[in-house]
C-alpha cells in the first residue's frame, strides 16, 4: 500500500523511478518533441537528480528548492495529451513532491502518512 508517494516507498524506489523519468523523457518524449524547452528542462533536472543520487548525495535545501519540473510540466501541459504522457506528467509530479520533502523510508511507505507530513512547511 502506498502512501502520499504513490509507488515510491522507499529512496531505492525513488532512484528507479528517476532512472523511469529520465529514460522515458530522454529516448520517447524529446525524441517527439525536439527542442521543447520545458522538456528539456525537467531532462536536466532529472540528470541533476541522478548525478546526486549516485554520489549518495542528498541535494541541499537550496538544490531542492530549485527543483521545479512539476511546475514547468503543469505549465506548458495543461491538457489534450494522451495517458502515456499523462502518466508522464504525474510521475514528475511525484517525484518533485518526494524532492521537496525527501522522507524517511518509513514515511514514505506509510499509507496513513497524510497526517504525518508537514504540507505547509517552508524549504
Amino acid at each position: 500500500m502506498a502512501g502520499s508517494f504513490e509507488q515510491i516507498n522507499n529512496y531505492e524506489d525513488f532512484r528507479r523511478e528517476v532512472d523511469r523519468a529520465r529514460t522515458l523523457c530522454k529516448k520517447h518524449l524529446i525524441q517527439m518533441m525536439p527542442g521543447n524547452p520545458t522538456l528539456l528542462s525537467v531532462d536536466m533536472q532529472l540528470k541533476f537528480i541522478q548525478s546526486c543520487l549516485k554520489a549518495n548525495r542528498k541535494p541541499t535545501v537550496k538544490e531542492r528548492r530549485s527543483i521545479d519540473m512539476a511546475h514547468r510540466m503543469a505549465r506548458e501541459f495543461e491538457s489534450g495529451y494522451d495517458k502515456e504522457f499523462y502518466a508522464f506528467k504525474e510521475l514528475i509530479a511525484i517525484l518533485n513532491l518526494y524532492i521537496e520533502y525527501w522522507p524517511t523510508d518509513k514515511l514514505a511507505s506509510d499509507p496513513n502518512n497524510e497526517d504525518k507530513i508537514d504540507w505547509d512547511r517552508e524549504l
